[in-house]
C-alpha cells in the first residue's frame, strides 16, 4: 500500500497526528494523558526536539514539533511505542492502539506555523467538547496564555509574533485565538502538497528540489504527481503571457478574459498558492472570486475542445522550462 512521503532534515518542523485504531479512545482517564506527556518529555530529553504546540484529544493527538537533529521517526517511534505498551498493559488489551503509523506534514514556520497553532488550540471547541479553549485541560493553550507553566512547550517563537512584551504578547495571542470562535476558520490542511508539505510556493519548490527523485517517484510513495518538480509562479505567468501575446500587466489586471482564467487555473493546479495569495496577485480579487473562477474554468474544460488544446500547449511549454 502506498504511503505518504516522509521528509527529515535538521531543523525541520512538522505537524504530527496519530489516531486510535478503529476510531477508539487512546486516553481513558487523567493518568493516561499524564503518561503520554511523560513519554513526550522523555523524547524531548533523549532526542533533542522542541514542541511548539499540542492537543491531546480522546481518540487522537496533534503535535507541532521541531527537530534540530532531523530525527522525527526516532522521536515518534519512541513516544507511540512506549505509550502503546503502557496502555495495553494497563488496560489488559492486545492489538494495535494506533491506526497505522503516525502522519507527519513538513511545515514552513514563517507561513503556516501560527495558523496551525491557532487551529490546533481550537480543536476541542470545534469537536464540541468545550465551549472555550481555556476549558480544555489537555492542550498547550494554557502555556501560551499564562494559565499555567508547561516545561514541555516552547512558546517563544509564536509569542514573539505578538511583540516583545511577554504579558502583552500573551494577551494578544488569547485575543487572536478566541477571535476564531466568531467565524469559520479556513482549514490550513487544504493547502498541503502531496500529504507531505505545507508552506509557501518558494518553500515547497525548494523542498521538492532537495529531494531524491528516485525516492519521491517510488511505487511505495503516494501522491507522486503532487511531489513532482513544480513550475514557479513567474514561469507560469510568463508562458501564459507569451502564448496569448499579452503583457504581464494586462494578464494580472484585465477582467473577464480567457488568458486571465487560464493563468489562475494553472496557478491553482501547479503551485501551493492559496486562493487569497492568487487574489492578491491578480489586482486584489477576492478569495471567493478565485474559487468561483477556477470552478467555472474547470467546467468549461469538460466541453470546450479548443480550450483543452490551449491548456495542453501551455502546459507543455511550462514543462519545457523546468
Amino acid at each position: 500500500m502506498a504511503r505518504p512521503l516522509r521528509i527529515e532534515y535538521d531543523g525541520a518542523c512538522y505537524h504530527v497526528t496519530a489516531r486510535g485504531n478503529e476510531g477508539k479512545r487512546i486516553y481513558r482517564n487523567k493518568s493516561d494523558y499524564r503518561q503520554f506527556k511523560w513519554y513526550m518529555t522523555e523524547a524531548k530529553e533523549k532526542f533533542n526536539c522542541r514542541y511548539h504546540a499540542y492537543v491531546l484529544m480522546p481518540t487522537h493527538y496533534h503535535l507541532l514539533i521541531e527537530t534540530p537533529d532531523g530525527n522525527l521517526s526516532e522521536i515518534m517511534q519512541y513516544v507511540n511505542s512506549s505509550y502503546a505498551m503502557y496502555h495495553n498493559t494497563k488496560w489488559e488489551r492486545i492489538g494495535h492502539l494506533f491506526q497505522g503509523r503516525y502522519k507527519s506534514i513538513l511545515v514552513e514556520r514563517d507561513s503556516y506555523f501560527l495558523e496551525l497553532n491557532h487551529y490546533l488550540h481550537l480543536n476541542p471547541v470545534r469537536a464540541d467538547i468545550v465551549e472555550q479553549p481555556d476549558d480544555y485541560v489537555y492542550s498547550s493553550y494554557h502555556a501560551y496564555v499564562g494559565n499555567r507553566n508547561d516545561s514541555l512547550i516552547t512558546t517563544e517563537y509564536v509569542l514573539g509574533m505578538f511583540g516583545n512584551n511577554e504579558r502583552q504578547a500573551r494577551k494578544r495571542y488569547r485575543e487572536f485565538v478566541t477571535d476564531g470562535l466568531s467565524h469559520d476558520l479556513e482549514n490550513p490542511f487544504k493547502h498541503v502538497i502531496g500529504q507531505a508539505i505545507l508552506g509557501s510556493e518558494e518553500f515547497v519548490t525548494r523542498t521538492l528540489k532537495g529531494l531524491n527523485t528516485h525516492e519521491t517517484q517510488s511505487p511505495e510513495i503516494a501522491y507522486k504527481g503532487a511531489l513532482s518538480p513544480r513550475p514557479g509562479v513567474e514561469t507560469i505567468l510568463r508562458v501564459v503571457s507569451e502564448y496569448y501575446e499579452v503583457s504581464r500587466r494586462d494578464l494580472l489586471t484585465t477582467r473577464n478574459r480567457e488568458y486571465r482564467m487560464m493563468a489562475i487555473f494553472l496557478l491553482k493546479t501547479h503551485t501551493a498558492l492559496t486562493n487569497t495569495a492568487i487574489g492578491k496577485l491578480f489586482n486584489g480579487i477576492s478569495y471567493s472570486a478565485v474559487s468561483h473562477g477556477h470552478r467555472r474554468f474547470s467546467e468549461r474544460l469538460k466541453t470546450d475542445i479548443g480550450l483543452g488544446k490551449k491548456l495542453r500547449a501551455i502546459s507543455e511549454a511550462i514543462a519545457d522550462c523546468q
